[in-house]
């Protein structure tokens, strides 16, 4: 997902229902959870282990899903003015 669609959800996410999926509904999924919770200001290698502890056992199944929910970081505001 590009950095503006990702912005989006996040900001909809506030007062909005967004929905995370991918076709098995384990890995993509819970790596879209994880990288949330690092929105959100949980540590990387806790966020997979709350996803795996609240969503799915097995979720973020492969090593580039904790790469990429590891390297994550909240999507910028605009400046103001830019939106």
């Amino acid at each position: 997902m590009g950095d503006h669609r990702r912005r989006i959800a996040y900001d909809r996410a506030a007062g909005e229902r967004v929905e995370i999926c991918c076709e098995g509904g384990i890995g993509r999924t819970g790596t879209g959870l994880s990288t949330i919770c690092v929105f959100e200001g949980m540590n990387p290698k806790e966020a997979v282990q709350w996803v795996r502890q609240h969503y799915h056992s097995r979720a973020v199944e492969v090593p580039w899903q904790r790469r990429f929910s590891a390297r994550s970081t909240p999507p910028t505001r605009p400046a103001r003015g830019d939106e």
